[in-house]
């Protein structure tokens, strides 16, 4: 009963034991869009029977996909007489009690795995997911990098003849600078508000994304990531401006006025 949290426990028992009922998992809920109370058809031993939905369980086990039955039910609608898995809840260390297990019964084959384990094997399994994702989010971010830097270079040569003129006409090389830092600085923050705004929702997107594969998993949104993310997004694109700066204090008048 640690994995169920309902009010009356006894009475969910009864119901396993005295018809037809499961307790499914939270992502098969949602995956399936059904409502405690509701009936669902399996298919077992080549024949068709109905389960009703006592309860749902929030748990990672398998992905989330798993349902219980009553092993009464079980083994009337599946045919088999034998566990395959057993469960064992123990008060000692699950690490020691599985390696006595192991050499208790060492000559019947028999697999041995504590949910440390299967978290740690789940997760590895997942992560090449994960890796994945991340890899794309650092690719996504080298490129955008080059982006500001390459959109500034190509301003400063498309306004070069422009500035130019600004200084003719008594502009000072501390106005100009003043200038591009104020365009920068106004670049980097709607700059970076959108990317959180565009971010977010991306991240929203995310879970619905991992039921689709069978695999829900809850998303977090951490404050401090999302303001240093748009911190560092500004001072990008300050650092970005710095070399546009310098090359329009130093730019030649004449020059730049006859440029085409």
């Amino acid at each position: 009963m640690d994995l169920v949290n309902v009010s009356d426990q006894q009475a969910l028992l009864d119901s396993l034991d005295n018809e037809r009922a499961m307790i499914m998992s939270t992502g098969l809920r949602d995956k399936f869009s059904v409502n405690e109370g509701d009936s669902i058809t399996l298919v077992l031993n080549g024949k068709e029977v109905t389960y009703k939905i006592a309860a749902f369980q929030d748990t990672m086990l398998n992905n989330g996909s798993i349902a219980i039955i009553s092993d009464k039910y079980f083994r009337l609608d599946t045919g088999k007489s034998n566990f395959d898995e057993i469960f064992i809840k123990t008060n000692k260390d699950p690490a020691v009690t599985a390696e006595n297990l192991r050499k208790k019964y060492v000559r019947r084959s028999q697999y041995v795995i504590t949910i440390a384990d299967l978290e740690a094997e789940n997760y590895e399994v997942n992560s090449s997911i994960f890796n994945a994702m991340e890899a794309f989010a650092y690719l996504t971010l080298i490129i955008g990098i080059f982006g500001i830097i390459n959109n500034y270079v190509i301003s400063f040569l498309k306004r070069k003849r422009s500035l130019a003129m600004y200084r003719s006409v008594g502009m000072s090389r501390r106005q100009i600078i003043a200038m591009l830092f104020a365009e920068s600085m106004t670049g980097g923050i709607i700059g970076g508000l959108s990317g959180i705004a565009a971010g977010l929702m991306m991240t929203y997107a995310v879970p619905h994304l991992m039921k689709a594969l069978g695999m829900g998993v809850p998303i977090l949104y951490d404050p401090s990531t999302i303001l240093g993310s748009f911190i560092i997004g500004t001072v990008i694109t300050l650092i970005a401006s710095v070399s546009p700066m310098l090359k329009s204090a130093k730019i030649n008048l004449a020059g730049a006025l006859k440029y085409e």
